[in-house]
């Protein structure tokens, strides 16, 4: 195989086309006309996207077809974009995210298609010598007459154009795409054609109207002579991450009744009661989040995801016996619902139902530069009729309810099928200064990252499965489901002043009206109000000031002159506000409400907004608590600092140059600032 031919592939369609030879031509139209480009690839899909001013958006479609059409591919081009693939791959290797994944490949069975490289590199692609260039050349546009055909091909195109003229500038440019001509039969094949060929013979089929693939994992308890196993990666950003890991079937194409949709809101639930409270409040965990890591034709890898505290990193054992123990709960609580038709897991399911119904009709587009490829995708996935509302749950009601899949996929968070990742500097240190003959320390193929892999006590295990006899770790027989959530909206009525003019639609074109004073009073304040006509919709937004220097400036002889010192104790103040009332506004993330809060130059900054019927609680809610100072503790402030002192120290190492480059730029143009070292 060329591991990364995919990828170069995407990269080389864009030096120029028989129209448009020019290798920069398309770059070039886009950055004088206001617009960008980018692409990516996955296991499974090439995704090509552009933006552009409307008025210029024509052209660059032209340009853009042509690329699929009759792209050049040349020689010279070749060996070049090489080096563009291979240096994409090398910022890579410092990306936590990156280097963790490579490692789940490594430990993957390495006939499965999930363990393949993808990126590709100058290694894998090789171009120095001609013969070796002429191979990856030929690799290349056999690759290209295999897949880039016009029944693999879905084009999403979005403006302010009317469709009847969006239709006429897309069909005839992109309907002159041709099939290339690639052999049927072995026989009539060349040896890289035959390559090719395996190789998409890997990949189950992705398409909405092929048949479900069974269940297939490419991480399996027999790899590792059984689970569950602890995996320990040194980190290049500071954090302190758990991660426990279940192989379970595949959902992709269930995204309306996914039990890892259920199983992911109960476990990453962050209310009272949860296992997120339990273990905050034991001062063993900052954040916590469950949902499927990957979710692949012939599996599904769903994790929970934690970030500990020092003192959660000592006890990660504990952490991991609370989450083992609420796994065992929710599946009792599945196994009752079969013989209870009123559980609470039904509940749970139609406020899941209520809530996406919302969302589904308030939330707007967004952004078409991430509206089409995302579109794009769930057409390939969910096809044309349900690519919109797919995950939605608009068909969704109590009786669809997937009860026995839920029951399914409980019964699978066990310790038997469970990959528990350790990714910090103290694990690291933990492992190799360890005299434990029965670690291994491996090295993965792509990225040179060194991670042991070691087997867990069974005492250990026989806790974390609730064997009779033993006794967990931390006891979290309190832990229950959420409760019903009291800041869904009741009603999602206009505001009875808004002019009947405005309540036919959104007047993007009107001018904004400047707001008005209703309260001005030297000792309550100011209070400005502004009716939104030009949107209408449900919702409203909410900013609380309170002007305070002292924020980010200390008094010297009669000027405010910033004070590094205060702007970090501010910085760490925030976050430990955010901390605190992370458990009694999750129900309020839910249902669509947000909250921030933050300290600035001016002062002290909190701003709300949301669905309107339930947004004056939160905002009152909110505001009571930060004026009440009971959130101001030493546990708190310890986890805060820490977060904010690793997240300085390892500034310039996990990041690329890039970054390092704007940070400087900016340090430069900010005369207020004194950059990292000055907070640290």
């Amino acid at each position: 195989t060329i591991s990364g031919i995919a990828h170069f592939a995407e990269h080389m369609c864009f030096l120029g086309s028989e129209k448009y030879p020019g290798e920069n031509e398309y770059k070039k139209y886009l950055s004088q006309h206001g617009g960008r480009s980018n692409a990516s690839t996955s296991l499974h899909l090439t995704t090509y996207k552009f933006e552009v001013l409307a008025e210029h958006a024509e052209r660059a479609i032209d340009i853009f077809s042509n690329f699929f059409v009759s792209p050049l591919f040349t020689k010279s081009g070749t060996g070049r974009e090489v080096n563009a693939v291979d240096s994409e791959n090398s910022k890579n290797l410092t990306a936590d995210a990156r280097r963790r994944l490579q490692i789940l490949k490594a430990l993957s069975d390495d006939k499965h298609y999930f363990s393949k490289f993808t990126t590709g590199n100058s290694k894998t692609l090789p171009t120095e010598d001609p013969k070796d260039l002429e191979r990856i050349r030929e690799a290349l546009l056999a690759f290209h007459r295999k897949h880039y055909r016009p029944e693999n091909l879905t084009v999403v195109v979005a403006g302010p154009q009317s469709l009847d003229e969006l239709e006429e500038w897309v069909v005839p440019r992109f309907g002159a795409m041709e099939a290339k001509k690639f052999p049927e039969k072995e026989g009539e094949m060349t040896a890289i054609e035959e390559m090719i060929e395996t190789a998409a013979k890997d990949a189950p089929p992705f398409g909405a109207k092929d048949p479900p693939a069974q269940f297939h994992s490419p991480l399996r308890p027999e790899l590792q002579d059984g689970w569950p196993m602890l995996l320990t990666v040194k980190p290049v950003r500071s954090m302190r991450r758990l991660t426990m890991m279940f192989p379970v079937p595949s959902v992709r194409l269930v995204p309306d009744q996914s039990p890892t949709s259920i199983l992911s809101h109960l476990l990453g639930h962050e209310g009272r009661d949860s296992p997120f409270a339990l273990l905050q409040n034991e001062g063993l965990i900052t954040s916590l989040s469950a949902g499927n890591r990957f979710a692949e034709p012939t599996f599904s890898l769903f994790q929970v995801d934690i970030s500990l505290t020092e003192d959660g990193e000592k006890r990660w054992k504990e952490v991991v016996g609370v989450i083992m123990q609420y796994c065992r709960y929710l599946y009792h609580q599945a196994q009752k619902a079969r013989k209870d038709d009123g559980s609470e897991l039904l509940r749970i399911w139609q406020e899941k139902i209520a809530l996406n119904r919302i969302f589904f009709d308030q939330t707007s587009p967004g952004l078409v530069y991430s509206l089409c490829p995302t579109l794009c995708q769930s057409i390939v996935s969910h096809g044309t009729e349900a690519c919109l509302s797919a995950g939605y749950m608009l068909q969704e009601d109590s009786s669809t309810f997937p009860l026995e899949e839920v029951v399914d996929f409980a019964s699978r968070l066990v310790p038997s099928n469970c990959i528990i990742e350790r990714c910090s500097e103290a694990a690291w240190a933990e492992l190799e200064e360890s005299s434990d003959e029965v670690k291994q320390r491996q090295t993965e193929q792509w990225y040179g990252i060194d991670y042991f892999v070691s087997p867990i006590e069974p005492t250990d295990v026989a806790s974390w499965g609730g064997t009779a006899g033993t006794k967990p770790f931390l006891d979290a027989s309190s832990l229950r489901l959420p409760e019903p959530n009291c800041y869904i909206p009741r009603s999602l009525e206009l505001c009875p002043d808004l002019p009947e003019e405005a309540r036919k639609g959104p007047r993007i074109d009107k001018e904004i009206d400047p707001p008005n004073l209703l309260l001005n009073d030297s000792l309550r304040g100011r209070l400005w109000h502004r009716l939104d006509d030009r949107y209408t919709l449900p919702k409203s937004d909410y900013t609380i000031f309170i002007a305070n220097a002292k924020a980010e400036h200390t008094l010297v002889e009669g000027t405010w002159q910033y004070d590094a010192k205060k702007t970090a104790a501010s910085a760490i103040l925030a976050s430990m506000f955010n901390q605190a009332l992370a458990q009694a506004t999750y129900d309020a993330h839910l249902a669509g409400l947000s909250w921030s809060l933050s300290l600035s130059t001016s002062g002290i900054s909190l701003h709300c907004s949301g669905f309107s019927d339930r947004l004056g609680d939160l905002a009152l809610n909110v505001l009571k608590e930060f004026l009440e100072t009971s959130w101001i503790t030493e546990a708190y402030y310890s986890a805060a600092k820490d977060r904010a002192l690793r997240s300085l120290r390892t500034f310039f190492v996990s990041r690329r140059s890039d970054s390092h480059a704007v940070y400087y730029r900016d340090l430069l143009l900010d005369s207020s600032s004194e950059g990292v070292e000055a907070s640290l």
